[in-house]
């Protein structure tokens, strides 16, 4: 008879084949992880300005319906941008806020007033509210400015909603274009 050989298997992966595997994939993740993470950061800004946009554009929007004074307010809460869309008439503490996403900040430092990246909205202390009112024609009541945000993460990315003229003209900007506006 013949002599069997001691079966040796072939099948699986070897310790060092594991752990070579896992390296590349470490240092794969440790590549890709900041640009994700830059990207939901921005994604979050993107969704934040349109939200304040379009509660400008509502208070117009109300303005022009009711013939009445309008405002769209802004503020931080418990470190949470809170926005508003209120008759001026309306306490602003009881009406219904509205939060963006956590990571989204409002760039306001109010001690520098020369920083270009400033919120500029006219601040109301007694409320601790930024606004802005538009007149019975939908136009900004003698003031234009802009509401600039950032995230928690990266304080380089920005995005603004500038009222930009008095007969209530409105943009968007980006980045280095807010601090220019």
């Amino acid at each position: 008879m013949l002599k069997r050989l001691p079966y040796k298997s072939n099948q699986g992966f070897t310790m060092i084949e594991i752990l070579v595997v896992i390296l590349v994939i470490s240092i794969l993740a440790a590549i890709a992880i900041p640009s994700w993470l830059n990207f939901l950061d921005t994604r979050h800004l993107n969704i934040a300005q349109d939200q304040l946009y379009q509660a400008m554009r509502d208070a117009q929007r109300n303005t022009k319906r009711d013939k009445s004074n309008w405002q769209a307010s802004f503020r931080q809460n418990n470190g949470v941008v809170q926005w508003a869309v209120h008759q001026v008439s309306s306490n602003p503490s009881v009406t219904n806020w509205r939060s963006l996403d956590q990571n989204v900040r409002i760039v306001a430092t109010r001690l520098n007033s020369t920083d270009p990246n400033d919120t500029t909205l006219f601040f109301d202390n007694t409320n601790n509210v930024w606004r802005i009112v538009f007149n019975h024609k939908a136009n900004p009541n003698g003031q234009i400015g802009k509401i600039t945000l950032s995230t928690r993460n990266n304080n380089q990315i920005k995005r603004c909603v500038i009222v930009s003229t008095l007969i209530g003209g409105m943009r968007t900007a980006k980045d280095n274009k807010c601090s220019s506006s």
